[in-house]
């Protein structure tokens, strides 16, 4: 039996997904790093999961440890992990959600305390397993908007912090490793490693531009950007992209032409906060990689430095042999809203596998053409019900009558992701006419209707589903609960405001940020209006 608190994921649509693609990590490209571990459970051979090392290692490095004094909680949940308790126990025992204890596991795991969380069977399906560390080795450990925005029904959100809580409990000594490479990267007196004595620019401090960077030792940083080791590299790159100096321009292009795709890929990330103009052309070039991961990379750079030639290098994409390209073009595009887009989408949307023709179904609707309605329409009726989905929510962005009617009936439909769909597309469309019928919805039986339901009534505004929407904070499923609470700020009515200060106290923290943003923008109402809206 799977731990997954009763609700799956609701799925975010690309649209949300698409507003600020991630860095695209590379996967393993060799089994030489792979660890096969001996077989802990009859149900699943670990062996088949494939863990890089290297990968692994830096994750861990760049995962935030408990601060010297730190909340009490953390205490009561490795007391009872110390009794032998498994997670899910700790989780009852406690009366707190999985999820959070897989949180609570991470921190302690990463401060040196030994914890087993045992078989991860118990927590996820072997099937999944695999894919979520890939999705991992893309987003990181601890990337959790980009786990909420993740398009799959079929995963539970707590999995993911289970899994990588699963993964340090596994591999406790890479903690230790990860934590003394990231002291040895930045303490000079016990780095081995030597700068180009020909390259006078070493020899200057670069500009400390905020409290992250203001104690960074730069000749460290410098020096790192000549080292033999990847990770040292990969180190270096990401500082001096938060650094911000345009002196750290010609070291960065000169790691673009690392063999190491991850060290290139940081490289075009610092490149692009940089915005160096003698550095476009290097980005650019990186279209043209070898590795899928660093173009889609290069996509993404030259997208900030360079709007001309990036949007060239859009349409491009689009045909690009990678898969991963073309999802990082559509989603880009999605940004542009450029009608000279709306042909090639149409055409990569029909030939391309499913999960691209789900995003770029999203950005078709974004665009906003009337052109795209035929084909929008088309896939409205696809065989596949997340196809439908998306299309009856790209519709949401047409202005267009036709667009109107066939949401309203599409509201009706048997399953319940098709629903969902046309419920957040009306919302988009802000169909008063419709507001009854969203408002039963929040009662559903699926959790992805609810959350749509909730979303949209937000969207349309007005008075008619404030109690609704004060009753959804109670809802069983977060992502409900959380979609409720930016409704309700985006009502603005004070009426919303006592139910909205219980919700600080809500067991998620996502849900207690919301709920804080909602407060204030109420209250932010009445200071420019003089008054409070009943």
């Amino acid at each position: 039996m799977y731990d997954g608190e009763g609700e799956r994921i609701a799925p975010a649509s690309p649209v949300q997904q698409s507003s600020s693609p991630s860095i695209h990590r590379e996967k393993p490209r060799s089994t030489e790093n792979t660890i096969e571990r001996s077989t802990k459970s009859e149900q699943h051979k670990p062996s088949e999961l494939n863990i890089d090392i290297a990968w692994l290692t830096t994750a861990i490095e760049s995962l935030p440890r408990l601060p010297k004094k730190y909340h009490k909680t953390y205490d009561e949940t490795l007391s009872l992990f110390k009794k032998g308790h498994s997670l899910k126990e700790i989780a009852k025992i406690r009366h707190l959600k999985p999820n959070t204890i897989a949180k609570h596991a991470i921190k302690l795991l990463l401060n040196g305390h030994d914890i087993s969380i045992g078989s991860i069977d118990q927590y996820v399906e072997p099937g999944k397993q695999q894919r979520i560390i890939d999705f991992q080795k893309i987003h990181g450990l601890d990337d959790n908007e980009s786990v909420k925005q993740y398009l799959k029904y079929e995963f539970f959100y707590n999995e993911f912090n289970i899994m990588a809580a699963w993964l340090l409990s596994e591999h406790r000594e890479l903690i230790s490793k990860a934590s003394a490479s990231k002291g040895r990267q930045r303490n000079p007196r016990q780095s081995q490693k030597s700068a180009d004595s020909n390259d006078e620019s070493w020899s200057k401090a670069l500009r400390r531009v905020d409290s992250t960077t203001e104690n960074v030792d730069v000749d460290e940083v410098l020096r790192n950007c000549n080292s033999g080791s990847s990770i040292d590299k990969r180190w270096a790159a990401i500082t001096l992209g938060e650094l911000g100096d345009i002196r750290g321009a010609d070291p960065l292009i000169r790691m673009l032409d690392h063999n190491d795709a991850n060290v290139r890929i940081e490289a075009l990330d610092a490149l692009r906060k940089l915005k160096v103009q003698s550095s476009y052309d290097h980005i650019a070039e990186k279209l043209n990689d070898s590795h899928g991961k660093v173009r889609a990379n290069a996509l993404i750079a030259l997208n900030r430095v360079d709007q001309r030639r990036g949007f060239d290098a859009l349409l491009k994409s689009l045909v690009d042999p990678f898969e991963i390209v073309r999802e990082t073009g559509i989603i880009l595009l999605g940004e542009k809203t450029d009608k000279r887009a709306v042909q090639p989408l149409i055409s990569l949307i029909h030939h391309d596998n499913d999960r691209n023709k789900m995003v770029g179904l999203i950005t078709l609707g974004k665009i906003g053409d009337s052109e795209a309605f035929d084909t929008l329409r088309q896939y409205l009726n696809n065989e596949n019900p997340e196809l439908c989905e998306c299309a009856a929510e790209a519709l949401g962005y047409l202005n267009d009558e036709r667009a109107l009617d066939l949401l309203r009936s599409a509201k009706n439909d048997q399953l319940a992701k098709i629903r969902a769909g046309a419920i957040r597309g009306l919302g988009l469309q802000k169909d008063i006419e419709s507001i009854d019928a969203i408002i039963s919805e929040l009662t559903s039986e699926y959790a992805s209707v609810r959350l749509s339901a909730a979303e949209a009534l937000g969207n349309i505004g007005g008075a008619k589903q404030l109690f609704p929407l004060i009753e959804t904070l109670n809802d069983e499923n977060v992502h409900v609960r959380r979609a409720a609470t930016i409704s309700l700020g985006q009502l603005g009515f004070s009426l919303a405001l006592d139910p909205l200060n219980k919700m600080l106290e809500d067991d998620d923290e996502y849900v207690r940020e919301e709920a804080q943003i909602s407060i204030s923008v109420i209250k932010a109402n009445c200071q420019e209006d003089g008054y409070y809206r009943n």
